[in-house]
């Protein structure tokens, strides 16, 4: 492990907790009367895909980022021959991510959304195809970050309904509803 490594994971993991609150406030809702009264239910974590446990990505940037780039998210797509978060995501790894910045002091989750990734990956292999046979343009734009890794940043009004699950700004919601499913 790098010591570039332990730093960038030490900036990361700093605001994990609040991460957890946001995840947690995203996922689990209040039961309705007949799970409450006739199953011993309090709380429902939904589950969009079907898999037993959810595995969230979290990706938190500086402040300065959401002042110039308050509409799209990234996902570094070269890694001087590493696997990167594109090639796992891709991979069928991560149900959704926490996408979010900084506040502008850094010590706290500012603008965020919550994202599923399984809509996610079924849009970009749709796209990436349809892009290759020519029939589309690239929807997202290729960021070189200097280091000898790049991003693909993705605009969120291309992305399709559903991509986005909820958003907000610190510990309050924004924009859209819990979702009763099925288990």
């Amino acid at each position: 492990m790098t010591a570039t490594y332990r730093r960038q994971r030490a900036w990361s993991d700093a605001l994990l907790g609040e991460a957890r609150m946001l995840v947690g406030f995203c996922t689990v809702s209040a039961a309705d009367h007949e799970d409450d009264t006739e199953r011993a239910t309090d709380l429902r974590w939904f589950n969009t895909s079907g898999a037993q446990s959810a595995r969230v990505a979290c990706r938190l940037r500086d402040h300065s980022y959401f002042l110039r780039y308050p509409d799209e998210f990234t996902i570094r797509s070269y890694s001087n021959g590493y696997q990167t978060e594109l090639d796992k995501i891709m991979a069928g790894h991560g149900t959704h991510a926490l996408y979010g910045f900084r506040t502008p002091d850094g010590q706290h989750i500012g603008a965020w959304r919550f994202l599923d990734l399984f809509v996610f990956r079924s849009w970009y292999f749709s796209t990436q195809k349809s892009v290759l046979e020519g029939r589309m343009r690239q929807q997202w734009s290729v960021q070189d970050n200097g280091d000898g890794t790049k991003f693909y940043a993705f605009k969120y009004d291309a992305l399709p309904q559903g991509f986005v699950m909820f958003q907000g700004t610190g510990m309050q919601v924004c924009d859209n509803a819990m979702v009763e499913v099925d288990f």
